[in-house]
């Protein structure tokens, strides 16, 4: 549906009275033909030359049934039309009530044309997932590529909307995150990247190409690249006022492996574990948090692979949001750090040993046996 901006003092006008005089009609009447003559030129006439048309034309469109060459005649000395150069005829003003219209259904045609593009280029959207893994770069959760119309369905989003289809402007996004941004910038969103790639600055790096939207300043992504099918080492950590610290990689890492002597040292953090430590670091940016939860991952004979199959937590594992939920809901046991948060341990049995010990708070905790199906994928 289009729409034509309108003032409501146009009824009283006296180019409206004058034109409702020049063809004997009344000026509400008057009113009815102009705005037909403009909602007819938002599809055959858009620029406002009227040039190509006749004077039946034109007469026909608003459904004129007097003389035609009076009607157009009216419409000029009345001030609606005018005259240009050639010996044509343009709307008046024409600008002013449809140019902003008619800018939106060319930015609007160009994001189509964007969209049809980007998702046909199965090179490029390769290689952001390879960049982003199957993270939401917004709010961090793991998508579904298989939902097509759920709020956790993966899609790909244009960091800036108006910009090209380029690796350092599209991203992965959950299909929520994606229908919240809408057609706006993370900052006008309110919503920074997680790895840190979106800021404002006035004085350094490169702007994307397409049009600016946050007043003159250059709108900044990282340099996302990917070299050897690998997420960059180099993702700086927004500095903007509007994100959360920045994500704490080195301490994290160092904190995981003096907490957890039991589990394979963390040697880096890069890749599609960074994603993920950035995603939870977003959820809980508190340095105290993670401590807390690795010294419950250390309480833990089950994660540590004392269990029928013989398996092992890994870090990467330990960072999968889901699972992270799991390990502080005392799933795996570990009663180390879990009473900081308020899950105390109760190893009384309640009067014969069936294998099983109580939660504080009433849940019930299951032993190993009963915790080998748990799938660790």
């Amino acid at each position: 549906m289009a729409w034509i901006e309108s003032n409501q003092e146009l009824g009283r006008h006296p180019k409206m009275k004058k034109l409702a005089r020049l063809l004997s009609i009344s000026w509400p009447e008057a009113v009815g033909y102009l705005h037909y003559l403009w909602w007819w030129a938002l599809d055959f006439a858009q620029d406002g030359d009227l040039s190509k048309y006749e004077a039946g034309d034109i007469a026909d469109a608003v459904m004129w049934k007097g003389d035609p060459e009076e009607f157009v005649n009216a419409l000029l000395e009345a001030g609606f039309l005018d005259a240009n150069e050639d010996g044509g005829l343009e709307i008046h003003d024409w600008y002013d009530y449809a140019g902003k219209l008619l800018e939106q259904r060319k930015v609007q045609a160009e994001y189509r044309q964007r969209q049809y593009s980007l998702y046909n280029d199965l090179r490029l959207t390769r290689a952001v997932k390879l960049r982003d893994g199957d993270i939401c770069q917004y709010c961090g959760k793991t998508v579904n590529w298989k939902d097509r119309r759920g709020p956790d369905g993966g899609t790909y989003d244009h960091v800036d909307p108006y910009g090209e289809n380029t690796i350092d402007n599209i991203v992965v996004s959950c299909r929520s995150c994606n229908s919240k941004k809408g057609k706006r910038t993370p900052e006008e969103a309110g919503m920074p990247l997680i790895t840190g790639g979106y800021s404002v600055d006035n004085s350094k790096n490169r702007q994307i190409s397409g049009r600016n939207t946050v007043d003159n300043s250059v709108i900044t992504v990282p340099n996302l690249t990917v070299p050897n099918n690998t997420v960059p080492n180099d993702i700086d950590d927004d500095k903007s006022s509007n994100s959360p610290p920045p994500v704490p990689y080195e301490k994290i890492r160092e904190l995981f492996n003096s907490t957890c002597p039991s589990f394979a040292k963390v040697l880096g953090i890069n890749g599609k574990r960074k994603i993920a430590v950035a995603a939870r670091w977003l959820e809980h940016p508190d340095l105290d948090f993670f401590k807390e939860y690795f010294e419950r991952v250390e309480a833990s004979d089950f994660l540590k692979g004392k269990n029928d199959r013989n398996w092992k937590a890994t870090f990467d594992w330990l960072m999968n949001a889901a699972n992270m939920d799991k390990v502080r809901e005392g799933k795996y046991g570990g009663d180390r750090g879990g009473k900081r948060h308020g899950i105390g341990v109760d190893k009384k049995h309640s009067g014969k040993d069936d294998g099983n010990f109580t939660l504080s708070g009433g849940f019930k905790l299951a032993t190993e046996d009963e915790s080998s199906t748990e799938d660790e994928s």
